[in-house]
């Protein structure tokens, strides 16, 4: 078995996967605004939140494939960019244990009105006895990952998956809660920014129908 250092940001972890379990399938609040390739696009917003993003949330059936290889496709970072058209790079800085690592990502900006944001965080990734898996990442404070000049640092609260095993395949949730930080047009983030975040998961059922999932061991094994 391998030896993992301890992992520092347990706290931030724990309420991430709260936040997700509070908010992949409650009703309370959120409004449908679209619907496409059988994903449903979905927002809710909080009074007084200070972020110009609500909360975001996808919702979908990917047929053909089971949890396990769609989670093969979300966790792997050599392959975000394929379907997350907002990231531009994904990397792995430290690892804790088979699922459990701090990541650092950077988001593309949009023209010269909108500059690229980063992030610092943790994933991890729970696997229930019911076949189910959760994703989360959210935003961690590390010193050797400081600002970076020409990039906004924006604040994660959660991107979390629930992926639950369906006879024809995979159900997906995907929920979001990022506060971007800086300035971002209003036009932008209601016509941009919002829908593509339930649209990843129709781009990720896209890329697994034509290129398959990467390799992946199976979630039974626990980290």
């Amino acid at each position: 078995m391998a030896s993992y250092p301890d992992f520092p940001y347990q706290a931030q972890k724990d309420a991430a996967l709260e936040y997700l379990r509070n908010e992949a399938f409650s009703e309370d609040g959120w409004t449908t605004f679209d619907n496409k390739q059988g994903v449903e696009y979905q927002k809710k917003y909080i009074p007084g939140d200070p972020s110009a993003i609500p909360i975001v949330r996808g919702r979908g059936l990917v047929e053909g494939f089971t949890p396990q290889q769609f989670l093969a496709l979300i966790t792997y970072t050599g392959v975000r960019t394929t379907w997350d058209v907002r990231t531009e790079k994904a990397e792995v800085v430290n690892r804790f244990g088979r699922f459990l690592s701090e990541f650092y990502a950077i988001q593309r900006g949009i023209g010269w009105v909108v500059s690229p944001r980063d992030i610092v965080g943790c994933q991890d990734t729970i696997i229930n006895e019911d076949g189910s898996l959760e994703r989360v990442q959210t935003s961690v404070e590390d010193s050797d990952k400081p600002p970076v000049s020409g990039r906004v640092r924006a604040t994660l609260t959660l991107a979390g998956w629930v992926l639950k095993p369906a006879e024809q395949g995979t159900n997906v949730t995907y929920v979001v809660k990022i506060n971007p930080n800086g300035s971002i047009p209003t036009t932008i983030i209601n016509n941009t920014v919002i829908p593509e975040i339930p649209g990843a998961i129709s781009h990720a059922s896209d890329v697994l129908h034509s290129k398959g999932y990467p390799p992946y061991i199976s979630s039974n094994i626990q980290s």
